[in-house]
């Protein structure tokens, strides 16, 4: 049973009643046009529904419309689509010609599909099966959205009906898309030509000849008739008609005579049929005619510039001895070289040809940039295409760096001409791979100017400085200069004399300047022709000039030539070697000599005035020979003798790196010396070459050496003061100076805490009380001084042992940082194990590492803590080991009043069950008692109750040791004051309290049972009644007793 509805409102009467028939033209997007009926053949089936799009989703260029909505088929997995999409009734007349259009899209590119359009003069699907004609029929060439297109002649005016049908096969996916459904009296719109071509005279006339392909249908694509035919066909250059054709022309030449002109030219082509013009089709041509000859000035535009313009001017020549691949070659705006590595280069680019219209002198600049390496382009000039004309090399380019960078060539045309081309030649022998980029040239008219003066000399006389030198006789591009206009001469850049009586061009001058500076002077010499001054880099000549005397301080590098001058090389041997000063470098070679020699040359410096003092020379310098050390030393000013004053010693290391090394040298009287470096002793060639790189000269101060034997003797009554005591330097920063001492400082924990200024004798012993020193571990340090100050050497900085009285109870150390160390068997970190005790986790933990099974013997030693005598103490340790230590490994608890093994007799406890892990450790606990040392050592509490375990009273530290090879960490150490068990024992003994006395733990008479744990959590007994337990044979440490009793469960601590 079919279903027949309206897009929008489902009908029960058949629509065609009350609708009235649309004249043409006639369009409609078909979804959601009420006009429009929808009847799925098989009922329950899907059938079409409104598609939404934008209004340019189907857009038509001709008629200039789009379609907001259509309507789409989703294919039905269970039932093969028979649906209909019908229009109104649409009036068309007998005899005339009607296109009939709409869009349509298969939806997937995957799956076929199967739709047509029907016409009938009957709505009714059956009519449109029997009697309907079908206008047109998809056949799955094509799944994009687009025109279907068909005509038809009624033979009966009246009213007409057109369906579109889906009746694709049942399937997943897929479906169909519709819109925009058209009916228009035919009109004859012609297509455009195609295939348009522009082919430009191959030897360069000015003539090109464009064709083309007729079209055979119209803009719709329906097929010319019979009596169809194109009346004319018109060509156009430039917007411009050239040309009206008879119709089956396909072809044209464009010549001078037609108003060609050399250049790129835009041509058209259209149709013209029963008076309707086909669109215009356009193309841009290539170069058409001669390639004129670029104007000056010229610059290689490459923005603008594709690959056929590029062809059309540059030239690209491979020489007969080039072997590699690519060469040149344009691409990404620019031109590049892409040699080959380890090939011959012989490779050209001629850039366009130029039109140079007067002789004279011009300029190219080429921007070049590659990754650095070496390169060499010769530049030339020359005429033509033919490479043997280019002979004339103006310039080359050898180092191109990577940031693109310009050079500049300068050139002289002889004469006027067109043909004139620049060259550049790729020409390594052997070439490597980087690739050189030239992103532009430019080539401008340029000026006859000198080339620059190469040989000026300066030479201090008494009556000035003489300056000589020849004039250039060329200009700076290589050709003879005609005059010489001027000459400036410049003093440090300042023009101070010009001398304009007709110079001669080549002819040697002179000048003397009267100079009255002191110091280093830069003299140049500009000459002009004309109003150009010389091109290029001023070629300066520099000296010292006056008084040579130098100040201080002093730093040189050795890279002025005038300041390089006035240092001298002097030698005693009277050979050949010695000295040599060059840009930022001086040099003794003794790598030159052919056999051993006895050297004894000297570097001298310019002169200084010195007072009365002291001087540091610090040299920059490698090389030498350990066993050759460098001399140092002061030189009366012009002493011919060469004799070194005080002289000091520099060891050398050999070393091909620089390194500081410095002297401070005395001067025993104020006068002008010189410092000297003197390389004395029997050389050979196998001595590597002393090489300096720079020299610092200053004042320097007398300073003493650092104190040593430095000790902290602690107050051995306990109370909170030290002793402290160093020996005096007896020498100082001086080689062979004693010092002056003017004053000790004594610094606790980097504090001055003291000055010492009297009887401070250079290598006698000094000592100094500290007061007030609060309780604990300090770090003490003396600074001794001169008058100047006190040396740059760190002091010696000592630890000190404990000072002044133990810390009060209770005893919460914030980490075991200071603890003390004793590494008793010697054994010392190897790797990743410390075998020795050593805080961790920033001090908050102390740990000990020893998997190897080696036997140690290692304490950690906390701070003094007063217990006052007769006084319980609960103290608490919290360790753990891992998962390859022992289970019985062993944790040993000293105390004493000292931190040495002998300072340290009193054992209070041994342990030896930890837990496995820090989230599972348990504290070990136990009670202390502070008793005289007359006392026994089991402290007892009132009425013999419980035990106690005692230690002295007094001022105590307390020391972990471990013997065994295992791995244990500790933390949280706690020592409190237990106030609570002299008025506790006797109220337990009456009670139903868990009581250890004599090694027997006494239960409660109502206990049901027992449960006995060490601190690791392990249970370690059990039993059932109330009978008292013998621990007598267990191992020492601490357990936690659980006890049920018909009341509940209660539980103490106890420690054997």
């Amino acid at each position: 049973m079919k279903k027949i509805f309206t897009i929008a409102i489902a009908l029960a009467v058949p629509l065609a009643l009350f609708a009235q028939s649309k004249q043409t033209p006639y369009s409609s997007a078909i979804g959601n046009d009420a006009d429009w009926t929808t009847v799925n053949v098989q009922e329950g089936s899907k059938t079409w529904e409104l598609l939404e799009k934008n209004p340019y989703s189907y857009y038509d260029p001709l008629s200039g419309t789009g379609y907001e909505y259509g309507m789409q088929y989703e294919a039905d997995s269970a039932n093969p689509a028979d649906d209909w999409l019908i229009s109104p009734a649409i009036t068309l007349e007998a005899g005339k010609k009607y296109s009939v259009k709409f869009w349509a899209e298969r939806q997937s590119s995957y799956y076929n599909e199967k739709f047509r359009l029907v016409m009938s003069d009957d709505n009714s699907v059956d009519a449109f099966k029997s009697a309907g004609t079908v206008l047109y029929e998809y056949d799955n060439s094509d799944s994009e959205m687009k025109k279907r297109v068909s005509t038809v002649v009624p033979e009966v005016s009246g009213d007409y009906y057109f369906a579109i049908q889906v009746y694709s096969d049942k399937r997943y996916s897929g479906g169909v898309n519709v819109t925009g459904f058209e009916v228009t009296e035919y009109k004859l719109v012609p297509s455009p030509v195609t295939g348009l071509k522009i082919e430009p005279d191959a030897n360069r006339a000015l003539s090109a000849r464009i064709s083309w392909a007729l079209p055979t249908a119209d803009v719709d694509g329906v097929a010319f008739g019979d009596d169809v035919a194109i009346d004319f066909v018109r060509v156009y250059r430039d917007d411009v008609e050239i040309a009206q054709l008879d119709g089956t022309a396909t072809e044209f030449t464009d010549t001078a005579d037609k108003g060609l002109t050399a250049g790129k030219h835009t041509y058209a082509v259209e149709v013209e049929i029963h008076k309707v013009v086909s669109e215009r089709v356009s193309l841009e041509s290539k170069h058409i005619g001669p390639v004129p000859a670029v104007a000056i000035p010229w610059t290689s535009d490459f923005k603008n510039v594709n690959l056929s313009d590029f062809e059309l001017y540059y030239k690209i020549v491979k020489g007969s001895k080039s072997t590699v691949i690519t060469g040149w070659n344009y691409s990404s705006n620019t031109v590049k070289y892409s040699p080959t590595n380890s090939r011959v280069e012989d490779d050209w680019l001629l850039l366009p040809a130029m039109n140079f219209t007067a002789a004279g002198p011009y300029r190219l600049r080429v921007k070049a940039r590659n990754p650095g390496k070496t390169a060499n382009f010769e530049v030339l000039v020359g005429r033509g295409d033919d490479i043997a004309a280019y002979t004339k090399i103006i310039g080359s380019m050898t180092e191109i760096p990577s940031a693109a960078t310009d050079s500049y060539f300068e050139f002289d045309v002889p004469e006027a001409g067109s043909d004139y081309r620049l060259a550049l030649h790729a020409c390594r022998p052997e070439a490597t791979s980087q690739i050189f980029e030239f992103p532009e040239f430019e080539v401008m008219a340029w000026h006859i100017a000198p080339a620059q003066v190469a040989d000026l000399k300066a030479v201090e006389k008494e009556n000035g400085v003489e300056l000589s030198w020849t004039n250039p006789a060329l200009s700076s591009s290589g050709v003879q200069l005609g005059k010489i206009d001027k000459i400036e001469i410049l003093r440090d850049n300042v023009v101070i004399k010009t001398l304009a009586d007709n110079p001669v061009p080549g002819a040697p001058m002179a000048y003397i300047d009267a100079c009255d500076k002191n110091g280093v002077v830069a003299y140049s010499v500009l000459c002009y022709t004309g109003e150009y001054p010389a091109d290029g880099k001023l070629i300066p000549a520099t000296l010292w000039v006056g008084d040579r005397t130098q100040s201080l301080p002093y730093s040189y590098d050795f890279k002025n030539p005038a300041i390089n001058a006035i240092w001298s090389s002097e030698s005693n041997d009277g050979d050949l070697i010695g000295w040599e000063i060059s840009d930022g470098l001086v040099k003794f070679a003794p790598s030159t000599l052919s056999d051993a020699r006895d050297e004894d040359d000297y570097l001298i410096t310019p002169p200084f005035s010195l007072e009365q003092g002291f001087y540091k020379v610090t040299l920059m310098v490698k090389g030498g020979s350990k066993d050759l050390p460098l001399k140092v030393g002061t030189m009366k000013e012009n002493d011919k003798n060469l004799t070194l004053i005080n002289p000091q010693s520099l060891a050398l290391s050999a070393s091909t790196y620089g390194q500081s090394l410095n002297v401070i040298l005395k001067v025993a009287e104020a006068g002008r010396y010189c410092f000297a470096m003197n390389a004395a002793g029997n050389y050979t060639s196998d001595v590597k070459d002393i090489e300096i790189t720079k020299i610092d000269i200053a004042s320097a101060p007398l300073l003493p050496d650092v104190a040593g034997e430095v000790t902290v003797t602690p107050n051995a009554d306990n109370e909170n003061k030290a002793v402290i005591s160093w020996r005096n330097p007896a020498t100082s920063n001086v080689q062979g100076e004693a010092p002056v001492l003017a004053k000790a400082e004594i610094y606790r924990d980097d504090n001055v805490v003291g000055t010492v200024t009297e009887g401070l004798v250079p290598g006698e012993m000094s000592i100094f009380e500290d007061t007030d020193v609060e309780s604990g571990f300090h770090k003490y340090k003396v600074v001794v001084s001169g008058p100047e100050g006190a040396s740059s050497t760190k002091p010696t900085e000592v630890k000190s042992g404990w000072i002044g009285a133990g810390l009060s109870v209770p005893y919460t150390p914030d980490g075991f940082g200071d603890f003390v160390i004793l590494n008793e068997d010697g054994t010392e970190r190897s790797g990743w194990y410390s075998y020795v005790w050593e805080p961790t986790s920033w001090n908050k933990t102390i740990g000990i590492e020893n998997p190897d099974g080696v036997e140690v013997d290692d304490w950690a030693i906390s701070h003094k803590v007063n217990l006052e005598e007769g006084k319980f103490y609960d103290f608490s340790i919290t360790g753990y080991t891992d998962y390859y230590t022992a289970d019985d490994f062993e944790l040993e608890i000293y105390c004493g009043t000292g931190y040495t093994v002998a300072e340290l007799p009193h054992k209070v406890i041994s342990h030896n069950s930890f837990a496995k892990s820090s989230s599972s450790a348990q504290p070990l606990t136990f009670t202390i008692k502070a008793v005289s040392s007359s006392q026994p050592s089991v402290a007892d509490f009132a009425d013999n109750a419980e035990s106690a375990i005692a230690v002295p009273a007094g001022h105590n530290a307390f020391a972990f040791r471990v013997k065994q090879a295992g791995s244990l960490t500790l933390k949280d150490l706690k020592i409190t004051e237990n106030s609570d068990i002299d008025t506790g024992v006797k109220d337990m003994l009456t009670s139903d309290a868990i009581v250890l006395t004599d090694n027997v733990v006494y239960l409660p008479e109502s206990a049901e049972s027992v449960r006995i744990f060490n601190v690791a959590g392990t249970q370690v007994y059990s039993q059932n009644g109330a009978q008292p337990v013998a621990i007598e044979s267990w191992n020492s440490g601490v357990y936690i007793v659980v006890v049920s009793t018909p009341s509940g469960t209660t539980s103490k601590t106890i420690c054997k």
